[in-house]
């Protein structure tokens, strides 16, 4: 099973550009199976997984966190 394991949104991370539903969709045809949802210093409300999952059964949502360390570490 092919697994990405750190993906931004533009829901969350000003970084990305692509929407949730835009990368789930691209995930599936590419063939992932799961997707770990890594925003910037934000873990997604259950919820909000929860309308994105019964979107998209085909693939495995998990959500997770990229964490900021200051300056000094």
């Amino acid at each position: 099973m092919k697994v990405e394991l750190h993906l931004h949104t533009s829901r969350h991370s000003p970084c990305a550009i692509a929407a949730p539903h835009e990368l789930m969709r691209r995930l599936i045809e590419c063939g992932y199976g799961a997707v770990y949802l890594t925003e910037h210093d934000e873990v997604w409300d259950e919820w909000e997984l929860a309308d994105l999952r019964a979107n998209f059964p085909q693939i495995r949502i998990f959500g997770g966190v990229e964490i900021s360390l200051g300056d000094d570490g």
